[in-house]
């Protein structure tokens, strides 16, 4: 548990006689916490015991690990709060009011306010989460990037990746995106834009849809 200097609010260790094993904030005065953002700005929440969710506000020195950065204990993060992940890495919280204040290795806790580790085997939503800008076909990309599915066939994610884009043209066979010059492989053939002026899509297998403004397998 948190042992204190007899009279502070010291962590053991300051140089004063100990005061002993610590039951309740109250035994020394001290607040009870969730984490450094609870607690004064020279001071940081210790643990009442191992484990424990509620600690103490003590004086000492504050870590310097932001969220995302891995940590063995909550000493090493600025808020105070290293947080397990499902495969048991622990990464640095953070505060936030919601996910675009964590880095994309984690997500917002609504309830606390706190940057939680997302779970390794958790489906990707967006490109942000990869830091990656999303993309409808490859002319949305920079001239040395192309249009890929980052997530699953039946969870489909476009974003911005580096690389040699495709070659087929539009009604060719293929089997992914990456070997389309438009970015799109529908239904086993290559895609391309079309509108009500330009219609390239060949009309034996394919037809112009021109609210998606590409070429649909027919």
């Amino acid at each position: 548990g948190v042992v204190a200097d007899a009279g502070t609010h010291h962590d053991a260790g300051t140089g004063g006689p100990d005061a002993g094993v610590v039951d309740s904030c109250d035994d020394i005065g001290a607040d009870p916490c969730l984490s450094n953002l609870d607690c004064a700005y020279n001071e940081v929440c210790g643990e009442l015991s191992e484990g424990a969710a509620i600690g103490c506000c003590v004086l000492g020195t504050r870590g310097q690990g932001q969220p995302g950065e891995t940590c063995t204990r909550g000493a090493d993060c600025e808020i105070g709060l290293c947080l397990e992940r499902d495969d048991g890495a622990l990464f640095c919280s953070g505060e936030c009011e919601g996910d675009l204040n964590c880095p994309v290795t984690m997500k917002c806790d609504d309830v606390f306010g706190w940057c939680l580790p997302r779970r390794t085997d958790e489906p990707l939503e967006g490109c942000w989460q990869l830091s990656l800008d999303q993309c409808f076909e490859n002319e949305n990309c920079p001239p040395d990037g192309r249009c890929e599915n980052m997530g699953t066939a039946e969870n489909e994610v476009f974003c911005c990746t580096r690389g040699a884009r495709g070659t087929k043209g539009v009604g060719e066979a293929c089997a992914s995106e990456l070997e389309c010059e438009y970015g799109r492989c529908l239904g086993g053939l290559c895609s391309a834009a079309c509108d009500f002026n330009t219609d390239p899509c060949p009309e034996a297998t394919m037809y112009c849809d021109t609210i998606r403004e590409r070429c649909e397998p027919l």
